[in-house]
């Protein structure tokens, strides 16, 4: 390995109080308390850029997460990070010892619970001159990619990670699949069969035509410069062809566009591995390390008895704050790739379905808690959700892809397709569920499928900064039941595996209790109303279900007091209280601070509920379970509740409706009801009953 020892290298600047730490000490002697030990103090980062004098101290300033508030911040030393009392060995696996720099707090505990923040900009190590091999953290080349450890990674994959050669059964040929000749710089004929690589990268704003673009008047040299850095590294690793969705595809022929978007997943699938130019926001940005793009300079102080170096931040960190990252097509390129090679500004990052390395830190996640905290993020969920609360599967795929920001909102389910295709679930207009499995049956599985919601705050960290916090809104053209409708980030909350829900939407076996609510739903699909069963459904193209827009849906109804404050807060009796329920749609003209309880003033209406689930729990009456299962499932149905002033409430029962996209003319007809009826007298009502 690569050592300090470089007789052109300088010692670094050093404070008073840096010069004081004997590193060589701290590194080796003396044990480490579980929650680890401070280090020293270094204050408030300096704003505005300003860089410190010391060299050390500017290091562990930039080694800081990425912080809302201006905290004081400190060194902190671990040689483990400690569980939780549910997986207390969870990020416990061998002892190494590493700093990192946090925020100050008495009350703070610096265990799991900080896990985040201890990664987010990496950690630091120190390479000692007498045994550099003790750290886990490698000196990374400022100038070039290390394209052995590329080469490497990719023989090491190929050889020993069964699942990362297993692709979805396709055929072979495609019509219009071309790739670019990296050898001789033109476009070819190609099949999946092919040894090929892919690029996923940011098209950005577009001087060329779109026939400059299409294989007949392909131009490598002439090409922007990340498909010319990309080409050069499919060269450098031994290799020859490559496809470039940009080039590969006649942008000018609707039928080969349309018939490559609905294969991108195989085509991204099929390849050896994808290049990923997480760099940069356009076309021109390039791959740092290849050609004219430089790198940023890893982080790393030299003394007298060794070297204080950064491991880089870790691959999910410059994920989330990429603009790749915010764009929809390009999570399901990398998702559904078997091997991807992510070119930041520090290091290119090797991450295949079961393993994460870098230049920094070649090693698996299980060789040491320096290992474990920076390479445990492969291609899966994990990779894109620092912070997901859900595990792996359709729903935790949908919380990050709803992430992103489409060029054009109608692609909201062409961009997730290889997805959707590849789970356990069928998606009817986007809704999960399960239609080869009888328990639940398909109407209980969608009704559990409307239970979507916008991500709600307490899933994220509010100390750290986040890239992806914007505001909701209605996507037009979509059905208000469908999470498709909204321009948000889509939360399932699964309440534990412990749970028999839990267990469904995290796709694991289990029995589900029988649904006692009435309910049926047909998707309306070419005219005609299908009812939602297996033997009905099988037949039908897959694009076809997942575009459903339309349901007719038979069930049961009952009333539910309702009170309103404009512009948006409602709270609704359930049981012996009021509960107040978090709308959808937020603008910036709406408050974020908690509404508390309803008030006098507050209109009060009746709201019509529909019963998706029921089912009887000991020791209570029909009546408490009924509003029970209002409680849990009411407000995903905002598209059917319909409220009305009370002396006007509807009759209760049994009652069948045609559901569409109809949400923006109720809104309409419920303002003109309370214009007209907001001089009306309210009447007292009792807790109501179900049907």
């Amino acid at each position: 390995m690569e050592t300090c020892e470089n007789p052109d290298e300088q010692l670094g600047t050093l404070c008073a109080g840096c010069r004081e730490l004997d590193f060589d000490h701290i590194f080796r002697t003396e044990p480490i308390g579980e929650l680890g030990e401070e280090v020293a103090i270094i204050g408030p980062k300096p704003l505005n850029g300003k860089r410190s004098k010391c060299d050390l101290c500017e290091v562990f300033y930039e080694s800081s997460p990425a912080y809302r508030k201006k905290y004081s911040l400190h060194v902190r030393l671990f040689n483990s990070v400690r569980g939780s009392h549910l997986q207390p060995n969870v990020i416990s696996p061998t002892q190494e010892r590493f700093l990192s720099v946090l925020r100050s707090n008495s009350r703070l505990i610096y265990d799991y619970s900080v896990k985040e923040e201890i990664s987010q900009s990496g950690v630091i190590g120190y390479i000692p001159n007498e045994h550099p091999e003790s750290c886990s953290i490698r000196l990374v080349s400022e100038r070039i990619v290390n394209y052995q450890f590329i080469r490497d990674q990719l023989s090491a994959c190929t050889a020993n990670h069964a699942d990362c050669d297993k692709t979805k059964p396709v055929s072979t040929s495609l019509t219009y699949l071309n790739l670019i000749d990296c050898l001789e710089g033109k476009i070819v004929q190609g099949s999946l069969s092919d040894e090929y690589m892919t690029l996923s990268y940011v098209w950005g704003r577009q001087l060329r035509t779109a026939a400059e673009s299409t294989s007949s008047n392909f131009c490598l040299e002439k090409s922007p410069l990340t498909v010319r850095d990309a080409a050069q590294v499919v060269l450098n690793l031994g290799r020859r062809f490559l496809w470039v969705d940009r080039h590969c595809i006649d942008q000018n022929d609707n039928m080969e566009r349309d018939v490559m978007i609905h294969s991108m997943d195989s085509i991204y699938e099929n390849s050896e591995g994808t290049i990923v130019a997480l760099h940069g926001d356009n076309d021109e940005s390039g791959l740092p390390g290849v050609s004219n793009t430089p790198r940023s300079p890893q982080l790393k102080v030299r003394t007298e008895k060794g070297i204080l170096i950064s491991s880089c931040p870790p691959i999910t960190t410059l994920v989330a704050e990429s603009k790749w990252n915010t764009r929809g097509w390009t999570y399901q390129e990398a998702r559904l790739s078997r091997r991807c090679l992510f070119f930041s500004e520090f290091q290119v990052y090797f991450v295949c379905r079961q393993s994460v390395k870098s230049e920094a830190v070649p090693f698996d996640s299980s060789a040491s808690v320096v290992t474990q905290l920076l390479n445990d993020s492969p291609l899966d969920a994990r990779l894109f959700g620092r912070s997901s609360s859900i595990p792996n599967g359709f729903h935790s795929d949908r919380l990050e892809y709803t992430k992103r920001d489409l060029t054009k909102p109608a692609d909201i389910l062409d961009a997730f397709r290889g997805i959707a295709q590849r789970s356990t679930f069928a998606a009817v207009g986007g809704i999960p569920v399960k239609l080869l499995e009888s328990n639940p049956d398909p109407n209980t599985g969608f009704a559990l499928g409307l239970l979507w919601v916008r991500r709600p705050k307490w899933t994220t960290s509010i100390h750290l900064l986040k890239s992806n916090s914007s505001l909701a809104r209605r996507r037009p053209g979509f059905p208000t039941w469908s999470w498709t409708s909204l321009f948000a980030e889509i939360y399932q909350d699964n309440y534990g595996l412990q749970s028999a829900y839990g267990k469904y939407i995290n796709e694991i076996p289990s029995n589900f209790p029988e649904n006692e609510a009435r309910i049926m739903f047909a998707p309306l699909i070419d005219g005609n109303v299908i009812p939602l069963a297996l033997e009905a459904v099988q037949m039908i193209a897959d694009t076809k279900l997942q575009g459903v827009k339309e349901l007719s849906v038979d069930g049961e109804f009952i009333s539910l007091r309702c009170r309103h404050r404009e512009p948006f807060h409602e709270w609704y009796w359930i049981g012996d209280k009021w509960r107040y329920f978090q709308p959808d749609l937020w603008d910036a003209n709406r408050e974020n601070s908690w509404p508390g309880q309803p008030i006098e003033a507050d209109q009060e209406v009746e709201a019509e509920a529909l019963v998706l689930i029921q089912w009887t729990k000991r020791n209570e009456t029909e009546t408490v379970r009924r509003l029970n299962s209002v409680y849990l499932f009411m407000n995903n149905l905002c598209f059917i509740i319909t409220k009305r002033i009370i002396n006007e409430a509807p009759e209760v029962g049994p009652m069948s409706k045609e559901l569409g996209d109809q949400n923006q003319d109720r809104n309409q007809d419920r303002n003109q009801d309370r214009n007209q009826d907001k001089d009306k007298s309210k009447i007292e009502h009792e807790s109501p009953e179900a049907p």
